[in-house]
């Protein structure tokens, strides 16, 4: 009788597969991941800016702080000095939020 002869397989972990399946997509992820997080934290460093301003957020209102050499003091209205190039690499600016509790 055929049926009588059937064997099922005797197997039932394939623990070699699970572990390529596992560990190859992981690997691809940090290939991805390392080079992102070096670019993104890069990205946020400055060097040598020309300003550096503190920006404070309060409930109602926003405090400007110039921590630069030459500018100093507070305001509450940003404006940027005469003849400052604006391009976004040469000013560090610092977000700060304040809550206010209730």
């Amino acid at each position: 009788n055929e049926r009588k002869r059937y064997q099922p397989a005797t197997f039932v972990h394939g623990a070699t597969i699970e572990i390529i399946w596992t560990t190859i997509p992981a690997l691809i992820l940090l290939t991805v991941a390392v080079p992102s997080f070096a670019l993104l934290y890069s990205m946020d460093e400055v060097i040598d800016p020309v300003i550096t301003l503190n920006v404070i957020g309060s409930q109602w209102y926003w405090t400007y702080e110039y921590l630069s050499s030459h500018l100093s003091g507070y305001s509450t209205g940003c404006a940027c000095p005469l003849g400052l190039k604006t391009r976004h690499r040469y000013i560090n600016a610092f977000l700060t939020m304040l809550s206010m509790a209730s």
